[in-house]
């Protein structure tokens, strides 16, 4: 069974799903006690993440099945075939999720301030996968370690080798 057929079998959990965000958040206008409000309110948002992520992978796929069947029309006209290299698909799903998130569909608003907070996040997040990655550079140059060559060993010093004689 394919992705698309298994979608379409089992579209109707995603109403369920609906429901019990529905059910959930009025259990959360109800409830008081802080121990049953705190599970609620996570059950909540497991729910809602749940359903951000079906809607992304959805856009997604839109995107690329209308890049495949205009494919496939200009193969039919004559045209090479071009198979989209990793790097565009990537591409294509990044700004199919950003189109969802710009719509408001995934809920909290949307619209370009949503589009801005989610890029500066993006960003922050690979400055610091950057600063970490050239830490863990310098530190191999010092000789601390990462095996670089630089002499020094990761592994504690009870268990180095030595060499002797």
């Amino acid at each position: 069974m394919n992705a698309g057929s298994f979608s379409r079998a089992y579209a109707f959990v995603d109403d369920l799903r609906a429901h019990e965000l529905v059910e959930l958040e009025a259990a959360i206008k109800k409830e008081k006690a802080p121990a049953k409000l705190a599970a609620l309110k996570e059950a909540a948002v497991r729910v809602r993440q749940r359903h951000l992520e079906a809607l992304r992978r959805k856009a997604t796929a839109e995107v690329l099945d209308a890049r495949k069947k205009q494919e496939r029309v200009a193969v039919a006209g004559g045209k090479a075939p071009y198979f989209l290299k990793k790097r565009e698909v990537k591409e294509l799903a990044a700004t199919a999720r950003l189109s969802v998130l710009e719509s408001g569909a995934a809920g909290g608003g949307g619209g370009s301030k949503a589009v801005e907070k989610a890029l500066r996040r993006r960003r922050k997040k690979l400055v610091a996968k950057e600063r970490v990655r050239m830490e863990g550079v310098g530190a191999a140059r010092a000789g601390s370690g990462g095996g670089g060559g630089g002499g020094g060993s990761s592994a504690p010093a009870s268990r180095r080798r030595t060499w002797e004689g």
